[in-house]
């Protein structure tokens, strides 16, 4: 089995145990090492420290920046340049749900002004939507004369 596979393995038994995961993680350096020297090591190890911070996101006593910082000492100091570029992409990241959630709630406004409170079913497809989808929705709310020439049928 080739380093990435043992070390993909190994992240997703123990990523939801950070202590453990990263105790362990100081003794995988020389694997992370071997990892890193493959052509697209890097970025093979990103995606598993997002992983990792995924798997951590909706457990309060795990900030993602503590978890993050815990892995980078544990992974050593040649695992700095994943971890910069991994926190480039959760900024990213934060950015665009933001600016999804904005997006949704001036949406649900325009719906509830145009065409008063919407129900349930209406609020939940708002809630799942994508980006797209929202701002499409977005543009029809100007011009629709009922909620289904928005949204469509359901």
């Amino acid at each position: 089995m080739t380093a990435l596979g043992r070390v993909v393995l190994w992240c997703l038994r123990l990523a939801r145990e950070p202590d453990e995961l990263i105790d362990r993680l100081r003794g995988m350096r020389d694997l992370l090492a071997e990892v890193r020297r493959t052509p697209t090591g890097r970025e093979a190890l990103q995606m598993i420290w997002a992983y990792i911070l995924a798997a951590h996101e909706n457990k309060p006593q795990n900030e993602p920046e503590e978890v993050m910082e815990r892995l980078m000492e544990a992974a050593g100091e040649e695992a700095k340049e994943e971890f910069v570029s991994m926190a480039d992409w959760l900024r990213e990241q934060g950015r665009e749900q933001g600016r999804t959630e904005g997006e949704r709630a001036i949406l649900l406004k325009q719906l509830r002004m145009r065409f008063g409170v919407p129900e349930e079913a209406v609020l939940e497809r708002v809630r799942v939507a994508g980006l797209d989808q929202i701002e499409k929705w977005a543009e029809l709310v100007l011009t629709a004369r009922t909620l289904e020439e928005v949204l469509g049928k359901s």
